[in-house]
């Protein structure tokens, strides 16, 4: 349920923080019409190294709360009630492309089922709907 507009959503991406740049979280993509939805890898179906990634850009948020005071409605997060939410705010580990190095960050993961949905292999949203021929431009600066 989307209750805060994309104008909103882009105004509030623009002004939260630094890029680290791009980086990777372990976990699977779908493609869910109009967005895509990522779910956590377990062991079972690859998590590791090795294993599904999800891609995208890490930021360095200057004030978290008023960037998610944006984005949980607009991802249709309430945190008072996680089981009814499209999407759930958690901690993930984000592994920096460039470097390496390992991040503690926020990711919002799709909180109902996928079956049915189609998997995204390559993990990268913006390179799949290119694909498709509808390119989408990045919300990071």
């Amino acid at each position: 349920m989307l209750t805060t507009g994309i104008a909103a959503v882009d105004d509030a991406m623009r002004k939260a923080g630094t890029s680290l740049g791009r980086g990777h979280v372990h976990g699977h993509l779908y493609d869910l019409g109009d967005y895509p939805g990522a779910v956590t890898a377990t062991p079972g179906d690859g998590a590791g190294e090795d294993g599904p990634k999800v891609w995208g850009h890490l930021l360095r948020l200057d004030d978290p709360d008023a960037l998610f005071s944006v984005l949980d409605p607009y991802e249709g997060f309430d945190a008072g009630n996680r089981a009814a939410s499209e999407f759930v705010r958690d901690r993930a580990t984000v592994v920096l492309t460039a470097t390496g190095a390992y991040y503690d960050a926020q990711i919002y993961w799709y909180n109902f089922t996928v079956a049915g949905r189609a998997l995204i292999g390559s993990g990268d949203y913006l390179a799949h709907w290119a694909a498709k021929g509808r390119p989408r431009q990045a919300r990071i600066p």
